[in-house]
């Protein structure tokens, strides 16, 4: 004769469903999706951007082609990401992604006067290949 207990059963896969979820919960809590840093770095570029807009405006500043400075936006982004990694790889990609940005801007503004695309292309399908 069996003793199953219906109540008995439910309450054990009750207990164990919310053992697991609480487990999932605890190693989920200790993961840091995004870097309060990262978020900064970004809204600084934000703010940046608009003080330069708001200054054109009003005839302060005269910047000749915003367009030059779009690798800003690479800079900031990869900075982000080396400053909000939890892993080496995330801080490795970011420091490339500042790289770049840094050497498009530096192109874009003609301090290096060398083909960057033409270096930068080729490296990006070496190093994700």
């Amino acid at each position: 004769m069996n003793d199953f207990d219906p109540q008995q059963f439910r309450d054990e896969v009750t207990n164990d469903i919310h053992r697991r979820m609480r487990r999932r919960r605890e190693r989920f809590r200790h993961r840091r999706r995004h870097s309060p840093i990262g978020g900064v770095i970004i809204g600084t570029a934000i703010l940046l951007a608009g003080v330069l807009f708001l200054l054109q405006n009003f005839g302060l500043v005269h910047v000749r082609n915003l367009w030059e400075y779009w690798p800003v936006w690479m800079i900031a982004w990869g900075i982000a990401g080396v400053t909000g990694a939890g892993h080496a790889s995330g801080r490795v990609w970011g420091g490339v992604i500042a790289t770049a940005g840094t050497l498009l801007l530096l192109n874009n503004l003609h301090i290096i006067s060398t083909n960057v695309w033409g270096i930068l292309w080729p490296l990006l399908l070496i190093v994700v290949g």
